[in-house]
């Protein structure tokens, strides 16, 4: 299959060099096209074209070039300790994902959260907001949610 054709454009400096360190990850750990790449996700393998790595997400299919953040990565985390060890866990549009913020859905591969105060969609949690929630979850009591 050909690659991350759909999901985060363009390739500015910043942008390439980031793929070209998760190339070497990919290499030196020895990832294979369909082995788990982190939650929700697996290596897809390498584009013909440019050689760099994509991955695919379990609930969309979509190929994308870079991994979500690490709070909707510790999200999906929880989802699947709750689902006692789902292999593949998949959000649901207006699953709480942190204090104040909804999980939207995903665009193209790429997960979108909700601001449940203003409605106000972005593409990533605020730094540490994913935390608040693990901990909260994590709590006496268990369950959290």
């Amino acid at each position: 299959a050909g690659g991350a054709g759909s999901g985060r454009g363009g390739g500015g400096g910043e942008a390439q060099r980031q793929r070209q360190q998760q190339l070497l990850h990919n290499t030196s750990v020895n990832l294979l096209p369909g082995h788990v790449a982190a939650p929700g996700y697996i290596f897809g393998g390498y584009d013909k074209k440019s050689g760099l790595p994509y991955y695919v997400c379990n609930a969309t299919g979509a190929a994308v070039w870079e991994l979500p953040a690490s709070d909707h990565l510790a999200a999906l985390m929880r989802l699947q300790a709750a689902e006692k060890g789902s292999k593949a866990p998949k959000l649901k549009p207006g699953s709480r994902v942190a204090p104040g913020y909804l999980f939207g859905g995903y665009h193209n591969g790429i997960p979108y959260y909700v601001n449940e105060a203003t409605k106000k969609t972005c593409w990533e949690l605020p730094k540490g907001a994913a935390d608040k929630e693990t901990h909260r979850a994590a709590g006496p009591g268990g369950g959290g949610g």
